[in-house]
């Protein structure tokens, strides 16, 4: 793993992306992911951050709407 910003200095693209995917991993595995897939299957970049986006989305006003159920709080 890399430790310091300076331990990516003599990386190719190629090293440099699948350093940043190994961090990412580490962060969240839902988007390492979606930008695992994007790289294997040749997709945009900006089509799995979309993708992620929505998945989070949803999963972040399920999260509300279960929170607020359990409160006995309704939501519109």
């Amino acid at each position: 793993m890399l430790g310091t910003p300076d331990d990516v200095s003599g990386l190719d693209g190629s090293g440099l992306r699948d350093a940043v995917l190994e961090r990412v991993a580490d962060w969240h595995p839902r988007l390492s992911r979606r930008l695992t897939d994007a790289r294997d299957r040749g997709l945009p970049l900006v089509e799995a951050v979309h993708a992620y986006e929505a998945e989070m989305l949803r999963y972040g006003f399920a999260a509300v709407a279960a929170a607020a159920k359990q409160a006995g709080l309704t939501t519109t």
